[in-house]
């Protein structure tokens, strides 16, 4: 799916991301988000690259 891209792409806004791991530092979900992010502007998705609540959770 990396190389397809879309047709009307989405967009979205308001998200949240929770990590449930305690062996994933919060620096490496931050840097997650991001390339997620990226990755969704390359396939034409409209996506806010800053989630609305970081939750960690240990």
């Amino acid at each position: 799916m990396m190389t397809k891209k879309m047709v009307n792409g989405g967009t979205v806004v308001n998200w949240i991301y929770i990590n449930f791991s305690c062996n994933v530092q919060e620096s490496v979900t931050h840097e997650f988000c991001s390339e997620l992010a990226q990755m969704c502007g390359i396939s034409k998705m409209n996506i806010n690259p800053n989630p609305v609540l970081h939750k960690f959770t240990p």
